[in-house]
């Protein structure tokens, strides 16, 4: 947030379990070795590169919390995808999401005390993605859409009373805004012919977002 480091994914070599009665024997170097991906942390101005979560997490999507203290990620890691947490120099790595769910694409609000995530975990068979929220001070869980679209990667207003999400609602053209406190919904943008995603909501109110159409990819903004 101050603009001093840059929080980015790279890949490594996975760790490997020796194979029964094959301990102290060479691997086969036609086998192609399986990469996880990992965060990793460096000076805005260049300098020293760190990697800051274990081995064992396969991370994506690495946000920072408002005060900079704490950088959220979603990870897969025993079976499944879920919402994790680490301290920027590398300690208290906790998971704060659980169970059999893809919970994915986490943000947190500019108060700092919610992060949204889209996630199936609203559906017993797992199939439709929802828009939920998790207060970071009691831990509570809160679906935020409940929509049978598939609605995801969330992003806060900057009063923190709406959250605007790319959904499969209108066929992928449009994007829609839920008001967390009030429950309703409203589209607030769509482009006829278009797939709209990876809407970000600027502090001056303004909204921008990816679109792809007729085979090119661009970004505008509403707002």
């Amino acid at each position: 947030p101050d603009g001093k480091s840059i929080a980015y994914l790279s890949d490594a070599p996975a760790p490997r379990k020796p194979e029964a009665g094959k301990e102290g024997e060479g691997g086969d170097d036609e086998e192609e070795e399986e990469e996880i991906s990992q965060v990793w942390l460096m000076p805005a101005a260049g300098g020293t590169m760190t990697r800051i979560t274990d081995v064992f997490n396969d991370a994506r999507q690495p946000m920072w919390s408002p005060d900079g203290r704490t950088i959220a990620f979603f990870a897969y890691r025993d079976g499944g995808y879920d919402i994790w947490a680490i301290n920027p120099d590398g300690t208290n790595q906790r998971k704060l999401t659980w169970g059999p769910y893809d919970d994915r694409e986490p943000i947190f609000s500019h108060d700092g005390t919610h992060i949204a995530f889209s996630s199936d975990r609203g559906n017993v068979l797992g199939s439709d993605y929802n828009i939920w929220t998790l207060d970071l001070r009691s831990g509570e869980l809160k679906q935020i859409t409940k929509n049978t679209s598939e609605d995801f990667m969330p992003s806060w207003s900057p009063d923190d009373s709406e959250i605007v999400f790319a959904t499969s609602r209108d066929n992928y053209e449009s994007l829609w805004a839920m008001n967390v406190r009030s429950m309703g919904d409203r589209r607030v943008r769509s482009v006829k012919g278009a797939r709209l995603d990876a809407p970000s909501w600027g502090p001056d109110g303004q909204i921008v977002y990816h679109v792809t159409a007729s085979g090119q990819t661009r970004y505008e903004i509403d707002g």
